[in-house]
């Protein structure tokens, strides 16, 4: 007599291929942020469900890691539907898709591009411009703030008094970006004495070592990178008029006739407790999330005939006593002290 067998085993194995091969198709095409828009009820209006046909098919490859196809059909959305209540939500997609794929200069504009529709200067918190101005924030914080520019970088350079002159800060810099420009160089405290003649004394920025003027970088800042610009801020170390200058720090250069020194208004950017509490001042500075820091040369000459007597008795510490008189200048040897400064 002929028994059944039974070929549960193969059976098995059988629905265990068919279910790998028909699962991936069945990911969840829902995204990880909410939508822009509540879903639009199928049949009601064609235009928004071939919208949500399309979004739909690049969520799907976009889960399934197929991201040239997933960047191919947002960017299609995007061009398609410039005023489509999903278009952050594409554009977002359409960034982590570029992201994913390793392009990151499509990624940045992309992201830029999202950050540039928001309504308000600074994203709502939990919006896709919210999340793009993080991704920005991320990749300049990893990469430098050099990956927030693209091919082209223009910086504009504006003084202390020309940032005055401009009534809306915000409106300013969204015409700066869509112009092109990619970072801002700020001066972050007053001029010299003898450039600015007048006007309080002081910083852009909050700190308790110098007088505050007024905290501008605490809107600049944010402001400027809302837009994907790129902050640096500017300080004059060897006139610093953003500060009272503590009379030990100063130097002196001998005139050319009579061997009499003479201040010259400068600080010998040498001495140890003006390079402490430059330190100090300079912390808090770069608190106020600024991407570089510019510290200008000199503008005026004479910097090799400066002396003090700090720097001096730097200076002979490693040389030897060499001057003739501590009430001359330092011309027997000028040329190893202009080297021996310059390079400290």
């Amino acid at each position: 007599m002929l028994v059944p067998v039974h070929r549960w085993p193969v059976t098995l194995r059988w629905i265990s291929c068919v279910l790998l091969l028909v699962l991936p198709g069945c990911v969840d095409l829902a995204p990880r942020f909410p939508p822009s828009v509540p879903p639009a009820t199928p049949g009601v209006d064609p235009a928004l469900d071939a919208q949500r046909r399309l979004l739909e098919s690049a969520y799907r490859a976009f889960a399934q890691e197929r991201y040239p196809l997933a960047s191919a059909l947002l960017q299609r959305f995007v061009v398609s539907n410039p005023d489509s209540p999903r278009l952050s939500e594409a554009r977002w997609w359409l960034a982590r898709s570029y992201e994913e794929r390793g392009e990151l200069p499509s990624a940045l504009s992309a992201y830029r591009a999202l950050v540039g529709e928001a309504p308000q200067s600074i994203p709502r918190a939990g919006s896709y411009e919210f999340h793009a101005l993080n991704r920005l924030d991320k990749f300049r914080r990893s990469l430098g703030p050099s990956s927030l520019l693209e091919r082209r970088q223009i910086a504009l350079w504006l003084t202390s008094a020309e940032w005055l002159t401009i009534p809306d800060v915000g409106l300013w810099i969204a015409q700066l970006a869509d112009a092109g420009v990619t970072a801002l160089i700020v001066e972050a405290g007053s001029l010299s004495r003898e450039t600015m003649q007048s006007g309080p004394m002081g910083v852009y920025f909050q700190t308790s070592k110098v007088p505050v003027v007024e905290d501008r970088f605490k809107v600049i800042v944010p402001t400027a990178h809302a837009k994907g610009m790129a902050v640096l801020a500017s300080l004059n170390l060897h006139e610093p008029g953003w500060m009272a200058v503590n009379p030990e720090w100063g130097i002196v250069m001998a005139n050319g006739t009579d061997q009499v020194l003479q201040p010259v208004g400068h600080v010998d950017v040498l001495h140890p407790d003006y390079q402490r509490f430059v330190g100090e001042v300079a912390q808090d500075l770069l608190r106020t999330d600024i991407d570089g820091l510019v510290v200008g040369a000199r503008r005026t000459k004479g910097f090799a005939e400066e002396w003090s007597p700090t720097s001096r008795r730097m200076f002979e510490g490693i040389f030897g006593p060499s001057f003739d008189s501590h009430d001359q200048s330092v011309a027997p040897d000028a040329w190893r002290w202009a080297g021996w400064k310059t390079r400290t």
